[in-house]
Parts: C-alpha cells; sequence; structure tokens
C-alpha cells in the first residue's frame, strides 16, 4: 500500500516543503542557535554550535545563523 502524501503536501506544496525541511535536525538546530544568540545564552549558544555541526551544519551556515541573529537582536 503506497504511503499517502501529507494534507499539507497536497494542498499547498510551498508550506508543506517547509514543513518537511523544518523537521530536519539540521534546520531545526541552526534555528535553536539562532535563538540561543538572539537570547544572548553563551552557554546554550555554544552548546547549539556543536549540535548544529554534528547535525551536518556547514562552518558558513553557523556563521550566517549567528549572525542573522546578532543583527536582528541589536535592537533589543
Amino acid at each position: 500500500m503506497p504511503l499517502q502524501k501529507a494534507w499539507y503536501l497536497e494542498n499547498s506544496p510551498e508550506v508543506g516543503e517547509a514543513l518537511t525541511n523544518f523537521n530536519r535536525p539540521k534546520t531545526r538546530e541552526l534555528l535553536m542557535l539562532a535563538l540561543a544568540c538572539a537570547f544572548r545564552c553563551p552557554n546554550c549558544t555554544e552548546t547549539h554550535i556543536v549540535k548544529s555541526l554534528k547535525a551536518g551544519a556547514s562552518k558558513r551556515e553557523v556563521t550566517k545563523a549567528l549572525l542573522t541573529a546578532a543583527v536582528e537582536a541589536a535592537g533589543t
């Protein structure tokens, strides 16, 4: 029996793909890294740098997540 496509993939492929990507470990860890940086938690930031790299993120992706979070959090 073939697997049924999730309803969100059928009805909205763009949103469905984004949700599918969100559930990937690398994406999740990069988001957690950006949040840790924005919240200015050095221990959490370091932990999520390591976890992001272990999940397959490149150093460039980690740097981009950190810089994006730092710029966005600069006004708070």
